[in-house]
């Protein structure tokens, strides 16, 4: 499966949140129950090095079963500690599969 295409754009000092449908391929809601969910952002594709990291164990992402939903949230006290943007990738993994969801830029800009 290959990844979506999404770029985040980030106000330097606002929280962030973003809702993200997740469908199966069918296009029924997805079922999360089962799966941890982290995104990284990173200067370039090739860097070791986060930015930052989302996951749904440090509730930056957070996953509503019901819906079948992701909410990428980021306190503004999260968002004025970053000093740059780069790209990311979102995925879901479990402990046998991990599919790479989404991916694009993560864009931080002054207001």
């Amino acid at each position: 499966m290959t990844a979506g295409l999404y770029n985040f754009t980030c106000v330097k000092g606002s929280a962030l949140a973003v809702v993200l449908n997740i469908q199966s391929v069918d296009t029924s809601v997805a079922n999360l129950s089962s799966w941890n969910s982290r995104m990284q952002v990173r200067s370039t594709v090739s860097d070791t090095s986060t930015i930052i990291e989302l996951t749904n164990s440090n509730g930056r992402l957070v996953h509503n079963n019901a819906n079948g939903t992701i909410t990428v949230t980021l306190t503004s006290a999260e968002t004025n500690a970053l000093s740059s943007g780069g790209v990311y990738d979102l995925e879901l993994y479990d402990s046998n599969t991990v599919l790479r969801l989404i991916q694009g830029n993560f864009n931080l800009v002054t207001s």
